[in-house]
């Protein structure tokens, strides 16, 4: 199994087809909460961010990306992180 903590996710051209529920503002911080739909049924995941010149609203399509070294990996059984 693949995690990626909420600060490492970005919006990005390609990727996890997002929709955006929630943008809640924190100051110079936003917390994001974004509905997913996997192979395994759907979910909501979290985005943080302090860019500015993201612009994302309720009810937007986005796509969510991350830079490779940001993936942790876990074993499915245990739940034991791997890396």
């Amino acid at each position: 199994t693949r995690g990626v903590r909420p600060g490492d996710l970005r919006p990005a051209a390609e990727g996890l087809a997002a929709r955006v529920e929630l943008v809640e503002e924190l100051g110079d911080t936003r917390i994001v909460d974004l509905s997913v739909k996997l192979a395994e049924g759907g979910g909501t995941v979290k985005l943080k961010t302090d860019d500015a010149s993201l612009n994302l609203r309720e009810g937007q399509s986005v796509r969510l990306g991350f830079a490779p070294g940001a993936a942790h990996l876990f074993d499915r059984d245990s739940g034991m992180r791997l890396n």
